[in-house]
């Protein structure tokens, strides 16, 4: 059965106009074929020429070592090639962006480096992760900043806004916020929200995890101040990898929490005076080392999506979810929870049955989808590489499985 037109509209096409094969984008990614893949937003399917390139990186330092005299200049290349194409698929400059081990190393780096002040207060949601909320926490302990919480309902745009909207004070000094919440699965209405946030002069932390991959993103259109996100879930990428979009404006507000030789300009520190001129750009959040392999892998990741063409790699995700959406929801017994303003990611619980055993009972027959809590709901992702096909065979298995559970 060809996999080129599966979904219903116009066929999937990639940057050049052509069809998309997604045969051959399947048969990149080997985990799909071992399993119906549903579970994106944990950790994507690791493509084959990711780890063919994390492979021939390790070799390379195995054959010919680690301090090779060409490694650092190539190493600043390399990096700053991955800088570019991140900032290309966000709508940033290359020197608003910070290259991260991960979302959460982003949002620890805004959330320490802004000078709080007593009475400062962070706004966020009802519907955080925990690597946002862990750091709140701790800054709520120990420097006494306060903390607000937005309830939002399921997500909907109105109930979002009016959440939000509540919850800010004068005293709010922060907001903190998913683009797509992991909980809920819903795609707030941010351009709005930011809107709303600056006129009462308060900042904008964006958590992307569940955005950046799965849907359009323009961090400039959206005129948020920060913007963190993973390299591992919907762009496909190795673990240990990420970045921070800082507004360029925003750069002077933040201090580096962490530093070492790479937060600082080329050639400013002196061993004998104690002075120091930060990186310029988003670089100043760059502490030293790191794992070179992973950046060169998750490079080569986003060049191959890129051929692809992102419009349409959005537009698959988003497809694919509404087909979901309608499927799940005509079975009896099931109930969607997602609201529809949503992206890649569909919450729904099954009547008298629980997730966990639901979920393990699905994986038993091939299906990866996952468990979220607060309260426990099953999810699925609907990546680009995804089909309808697939979709129907969880929809046809799911009745036994939940009547048996």
């Amino acid at each position: 059965m060809s996999l080129a037109v599966r979904l219903p509209g116009r066929p999937p096409r990639g940057r050049d106009g052509a069809v998309l094969d997604l045969q051959a984008v399947r048969e990149e990614l080997p985990a799909v074929r071992r399993a119906v893949y549903l579970n994106t937003g944990t950790a994507g399917p690791l493509p084959r020429r990711v780890a063919a390139a994390l492979e021939r990186a390790l070799a390379r330092e195995v054959e010919e070592g680690r301090a090779w005299p060409d490694l650092w200049p190539l190493a600043r290349e390399r990096r700053e090639a991955l800088r570019a194409r991140v900032a290309a698929l966000i709508g940033a400059g290359a020197e608003e962006v910070a290259l991260t081990h991960h979302t959460s190393e982003g949002l620890n780096i805004v959330l320490w480096g802004i000078e709080w002040t007593p009475g400062d207060e962070v706004v966020t949601t009802d519907a955080e992760h925990e690597g946002g909320l862990v750091p709140l926490y701790l800054l709520h302990q120990r420097r006494g900043v306060g903390l607000r919480f937005a309830s939002v309902g399921d997500g909907s745009e109105e109930a979002a806004l009016e959440g939000i909207r509540r919850a800010l004070t004068p005293a709010t000094r922060l907001l903190l916020l998913s683009h797509v919440s992991y909980s809920t699965g819903a795609r707030l209405p941010l351009a709005e929200i930011v809107t709303m946030a600056h006129a009462r002069g308060v900042p904008v932390l964006v958590d992307g995890a569940q955005s950046a991959g799965a849907l359009p993103v323009d961090v400039h259109a959206l005129g948020v101040d920060f913007y963190a996100l993973p390299g591992q879930k919907w762009l496909l990428g190795p673990e240990g990898t990420g970045a921070l979009y800082v507004r360029a404006d925003r750069l002077a507000e933040l201090r580096p929490t962490f530093a070492a030789w790479a937060s600082a300009r080329h050639g400013t520190v002196a061993a004998d005076a104690p002075r120091l001129e930060l990186a310029e750009g988003a670089r100043r959040f760059e502490v030293g080392t790191v794992f070179e392999p992973a950046l060169e892998a998750w490079r080569e990741g986003l060049e191959w999506l890129e051929s692809l063409g992102w419009p349409e790699l959005f537009a698959r995700v988003e497809r694919l979810a509404a087909y979901a959406r309608a499927r799940l929801g005509e079975l009896p017994g099931l109930r969607v929870t997602t609201p529809a303003n949503a992206a890649g990611l569909l919450h729904f619980e099954a009547q008298g049955a629980a997730p966990e055993r639901v979920v393990r009972a699905l994986r038993e027959r091939g299906f990866m989808l996952r468990v979220t809590p607060h309260p426990p709901r099953m999810r699925i992702s609907t990546g680009f590489f995804n089909t309808e096909e697939e979709i129907d065979r969880l929809a046809q298995a799911l009745p036994e499985v939940v009547r048996s559970a």
